[in-house]
């Protein structure tokens, strides 16, 4: 009778003592937000071990790239390639800071080496049959990003809204020169084919996050937009459209929150309407940023949201504590917090009790807010020039 042996992973898992003394020591790897701690295709068999932070990990499918799943602390990359030495199956990219311990794959060639030849058939098979859903669950992302972009959604009105507004203000000479509100968004109606509800509403969208500034012309007797406005929102389109491309990547990859957008956007208009003046470029230290900020009671500088800011580019900083300077675009800094917001409101990650402040006097009152919609002439009628 044949003596038949319990299978255990451990015992072959396990390295022997002598296997210990031969394999070499461990390496720490240290990989920046946004680096590369390896690329599909790769050489693959060694294994990392994450000690700190959170890798994504991602391949590029159809000029799309897609995330297939993030790793973080305790997590082990690179257990198929080990097991196989075929190419890496996936691009690993650092989120935040990353310490990994590299384990080379010639600390564990003999373990390896030890399984059976039909567990190296499997492993192959396996390894092949991932690939192929990993192919496919990739293509289908595509598919579903490209079938998003295509709706008809606010978000996507807003895109075309934005640029054609501003042809429409080319007609003035003058860029210091205003336009009415309802005339305006009468001509986008017909310009763009659709309903004056969801033209209304995205100039709501605008006006109330600080896009587009609306004020009353006494003589007109209306509100009114200036021509200045309209071709400085016309790069919102341009704005959405780096997400993707990647010109912007790093302030979507920030996922500011409504309030940290409230609040760096009260650093923005407090520099560059009250404090500092409107120069192209400030340096704020941060003791006088929060002096200047309980004058006006508007509590204490967001450190969470700095930090933020600072990752996404928008500002820099420099020392720390009490001698910890700022230095941004105040200008710059509200115009892109502004369109964040309304991205955020018009894809409905923002609800509106808890939309970001606009800055101070961009906003009509609520009664002319009213007007403006009911002001709108219905589609097809021909509204002023």
């Amino acid at each position: 009778m044949v003596a038949v042996k319990t299978f255990s992973p451990n015992k072959i898992l396990a390295p022997s003592k002598q296997m210990e003394t031969k394999a070499p020591q461990n390496v720490h790897i240290k990989v920046e937000p946004g680096h590369l701690l390896f690329s599909k295709g790769d050489v693959g068999g060694d294994l990392f071990f994450i000690e700190k932070g959170t890798v994504e990990i991602f391949v590029t499918q159809l000029d799309q790239e897609i995330v297939l799943t993030e790793m973080s602390t305790g997590e082990i990359i690179g257990v198929m390639t080990l097991l196989t030495l075929d190419p890496r199956l996936a691009s690993c990219r650092a989120k935040d800071l990353v310490i990994v311990k590299k384990i080379s794959k010639k600390a564990v060639a003999s373990l390896i080496a030890a399984l059976p030849k039909w567990l190296h058939i499997v492993l192959k098979e396996f390894t092949g049959r991932i690939v192929e859903m990993n192919r496919r669950y990739s293509e289908t992302l595509v598919d579903l990003k490209k079938a998003r972009e295509n709706q008809v959604t606010p978000l996507f009105v807003a895109t075309q809204m934005a640029p054609t507004a501003s042809l429409l203000a080319r007609g003035l000479k003058d860029a210091s020169e205003s336009v009415a509100v309802s005339d305006l968004l009468g001509q986008l109606v017909i310009s763009l084919n659709q309903p004056k509800e969801m033209i209304s509403n995205i100039w709501k969208v605008f006006v109330s996050t600080g896009c587009v500034t609306v004020t009353n012309d006494s003589s007109k007797k209306t509100s009114v937009v200036t021509i200045k406005n309209l071709l400085m929102l016309a790069t919102f389109t341009e704005f959405v459209a780096g997400a993707s491309k990647g010109s912007n990547r790093k302030i979507f990859r920030a996922k500011f929150t409504a309030s940290e957008i409230q609040s760096l956007t009260k650093i923005g208009t407090m520099s560059q309407k009250n404090v500092y003046g409107a120069e192209i470029r400030v340096s704020v230290k941060m003791s006088d940023l929060t002096t200047e900020l309980e004058k006006l009671n508007d509590g204490k500088v967001d450190l969470g949201a700095l930090d933020k800011a600072s990752k996404a580019g928008l500002i820099t900083s420099t020392g720390n504590g009490d001698t910890l300077v700022l230095a941004f675009a105040p200008v710059l800094l509200v115009q892109t917090l502004g369109f964040l917001a309304a991205i955020k409101k018009l894809s409905g990650e923002i609800e509106s009790k808890e939309s970001p402040a606009p800055a101070p006097d961009s906003t009509p009152s609520s009664d002319e807010a009213n007007n403006t919609v009911e002001e709108l002439p219905a589609a097809g009628s021909t509204p002023a020039a």
